[in-house]
Parts: C-alpha cells; structure tokens; sequence
C-alpha cells in the first residue's frame, strides 16, 4: 500500500501524460505524510494525478486557486487539491525535489502558520542532509 513512482531515466518515463517534460521528483518527508497522500489519491483520483503532473513539470508556476506560495516569508508552497484538502510541500532545488510535508484538512489560519513555522525550521535540517522518501 505504499506510492511508489517509476523513475528510470528513459523518454517514456520523463514525459507526463500530457507530454510535458517531468524535472521534478515527488518525494514525501515521512511515512505519515505518505499515508495521507495515498488517502487523498484514492479520495480524489483525477485532483491528485493533476496536482502530481504540475508538481513534477513546474512546482513553482503559481496557478491562482490551486498553487501559490505561502503568505509568511517563507519557501513553503500551498497546492489546494480540493475545497478542503492542502498539500503543503517545499523544494530541493540541489536534487530536484518537491518535499511534501503536509497532506490532508486544510487547517484553520492559526494551525496552518503553526505547521508552516515547523515546516520552515525543518527546511534548513532537510538542505543538509535528505532523508526523503519516494512518492
């Protein structure tokens, strides 16, 4: 039951559905993290393969209402996959990595600056040393 994602480097396994040229890998922080996103997989299907494409060909291409960069200074990024879920994530651009922290309920104001500030100091740990799981 875990996700788990092809990654050899050949022309079929590089290339999105849509044929866009896939440079980012989807990685989760823990095991928790990945529980919850194959939850929200198999909740929202086409969201979740949708979201998993943009992430994969452009993480930082802000789309108003579905990806934008967290409002508190930080390199946390937002993607909202349905009215009340949020993958919070932020990227390793030395590996190319898109770290996903969070995956699940979108939290009240004070509860998700809460998790962003814990996020934020675990971004400095995760630059040193990547102990990321694949998606």
């Amino acid at each position: 039951m875990t996700l788990k994602r092809n990654c050899k480097k050949n022309k079929k396994s590089d290339r999105a559905s849509n044929g866009e040229r896939l440079l980012w890998k989807l990685v989760v922080f823990n095991h928790h993290v990945q529980e919850d996103l194959y939850t929200l997989k198999n909740t929202f299907p086409e969201d979740y393969q949708q979201m998993e494409q943009q992430l994969e060909s452009a993480p930082t291409k802000n789309i108003p209402g579905k990806l934008i960069q967290t409002k508190l200074n930080t390199r946390i990024w937002e993607y909202k996959l349905s009215k009340d879920n949020r993958v919070l994530f932020f990227l390793n651009f030395k590996q190319q990595q898109v770290i996903v922290e969070y995956a699940g309920q979108h939290l009240n104001k004070r509860r998700t600056d809460q998790l962003i500030r814990k996020i934020s100091k675990k971004l400095q740990t995760v630059m040193v040393n990547s102990q990321s799981l694949p998606v």
